[in-house]
């Protein structure tokens, strides 16, 4: 198992929290890797940055970017699989 911070560094984690608090209504962040990301395995962790009334949750998840399409082809199927996580 890959522990969470060889995953996202602290400046990842940091620059995640202050976007959260820097907009209204927003307590969930994303970074989202590339599922070749250590490994090929698949990635799906959850963490909780800061404290009290100001908790952000930070979701680290894989898309799969393996695709053999044209440009726009390629642009709808990763929304597409964004969409499922």
């Amino acid at each position: 198992m890959i522990e969470d911070d060889k995953i996202a560094s602290p400046q990842d984690r940091y620059q995640m929290y202050v976007y959260a608090n820097n907009f209204e209504n927003i307590n969930t962040t994303m970074l989202l890797y590339p599922k070749h990301f250590k490994h090929n395995e698949e990635l799906r962790r959850e963490l909780m940055l800061g404290e009290n009334y100001k908790k952000v949750e930070l979701l680290m998840r894989s898309v799969d970017l393996d695709f053999d399409g044209g440009y726009e082809e390629f642009i709808d199927e990763i929304k597409k699989r964004v969409g499922n996580i």
